[in-house]
């Protein structure tokens, strides 16, 4: 994989299995990512891991449906 630097990603499912070696694999190469999971506290500690390109965690259900206000 070629640098990722400038470049973002938005990996769902990224707690575990292949979500979380993607945004591993992702990050090393200096991608910016949105991790999103249900697991807040596994999202956290993959973000810490890595202090060269900045990582925004958002937990929560990506399957779950919008509410509507209307």
């Amino acid at each position: 994989m070629g640098s990722l630097e400038n470049r973002i990603g938005i990996i769902t499912g990224a707690s575990a299995g292949i979500g979380e070696a993607l945004a591993h694999d992702l990050a090393r190469e200096g991608a910016r990512l949105v991790i999103n999971a249900r697991r807040d506290d596994k999202l956290n500690e993959i973000a810490a891991a890595y202090t060269e390109g900045p990582i925004k965690v958002v937990a929560g259900d990506a399957g779950a449906p919008a509410l509507s206000t209307t």
